[in-house]
């Protein structure tokens, strides 16, 4: 068996910002997913944690909807999880998200580096953007605490707005990469 737990991070600001929360409930599994196929492990199943200071149903229906469709794109169930009001810990806007997810490997198949050899072909996939790391920096370097309407702008050399290109979802990489697996 192998585990992971992680959380999608300040994505969640932009996506707050823009109301778009079921991309962020797909990153969830997605991210997760990603980090035990790492392992060479197939996920089994998903749980969540969704915290808020007041109980929203509409964003958590949208969040519940984007972690079901990224468990089904990558075939684990989604068993169950914990919804936490606490309005003493985040202000009203704010919520968290996290997930933990459990992959079964066969030992002999376990992924853990020490097979490599020289002459080993090394395979890239391209990535779909940021993916969930690095939303700090993101919204230092475009200002967006201070400048929300930036995310409604065409920066040059992007074809859609900064807000549509932030919130690309996670690149999936299990269903690509799922016949390669022991």
């Amino acid at each position: 068996m192998v585990a992971s737990t992680d959380g999608v991070g300040t994505k969640l600001k932009i996506a707050a910002q823009l109301g778009h929360y079921e991309g962020v409930g797909q990153d969830l599994v997605t991210l997760n997913v990603n980090d035990i196929l790492t392992k060479g492990a197939r996920p089994l199943f998903f749980l969540d944690y969704v915290a808020f200071s007041a109980m929203d149903e509409h964003r958590l229906e949208m969040l519940m909807r984007g972690m079901a469709w990224g468990c089904r794109e990558v075939g684990c169930a989604l068993i169950g999880g914990e919804t936490a009001q606490l309005p003493g810990v985040y202000s009203d806007a704010d919520f968290d998200l996290a997930g933990f997810v459990v992959g079964v490997v066969e030992r002999s198949q376990l992924l853990d580096g020490s097979a490599i050899q020289p002459g080993d072909r090394l395979v890239g996939i391209p990535s779909s953007g940021v993916h969930t790391n690095g939303y700090s920096l993101v919204r230092q370097v475009f200002n967006l605490d201070n400048d929300p309407e930036a995310l409604f702008r065409k920066p040059d050399g992007l074809g859609r707005n900064l807000g549509d290109e932030l919130m690309v979802r996670h690149r999936a990489y299990y269903p690509l990469l799922e016949p390669f697996l022991g």
